[in-house]
């Protein structure tokens, strides 16, 4: 039996790799806050939380735009992408690689993935509670 997605699988995955690709370039460049247009007049957002933030909205889209099977490979796969983009860090002018960061990296993909399995783990105790209560045939 096929599942009803509200957002087409096919969506899920762009939203994935453009996220990907943002938080890269987010990632890698000297000054992230001026290639976002944030100046010294606009207020900053606080230094910690975002990497939690940023690897939590790409644990759950990666969680949920790929099969089961595959999850773990993907959650490892994106360990590996955070110790890398930390690294990397160190060849950017203005930029250090960061243990902090990286824990931060760690912790918002535990809870991007934990999210996803905490609203899919509700979504099937719905749909199974939603079955049951369907009139179905009596049998005598």
């Amino acid at each position: 039996m096929s599942e009803q997605r509200l957002i087409p699988l096919w969506v899920i995955r762009v939203l994935f790799v453009v996220s990907w690709l943002f938080f890269t370039v987010v990632l890698l460049v000297p000054d992230p806050y001026r290639l976002l247009g944030l100046t010294a007049s606009v207020p900053r957002p606080p230094r910690v939380g975002t990497h939690t933030i940023l690897f939590a909205v790409l644990g759950f889209l990666a969680a949920t735009a790929f099969a089961p099977r595959r999850r773990l490979l993907l959650f490892e796969l994106l360990i590996g992408y955070a110790v890398a983009t930390e690294l990397l860090q160190g060849l950017v002018p203005k930029r250090t690689p960061d243990f902090l960061d990286f824990v931060e990296d760690l912790l918002g993909l535990g809870l991007g993935f934990a999210i996803y399995w905490g609203g899919a783990c509700l979504h099937r105790g719905l749909v199974k509670e939603t079955a049951k209560d369907q009139p179905g045939e009596e049998t005598n």
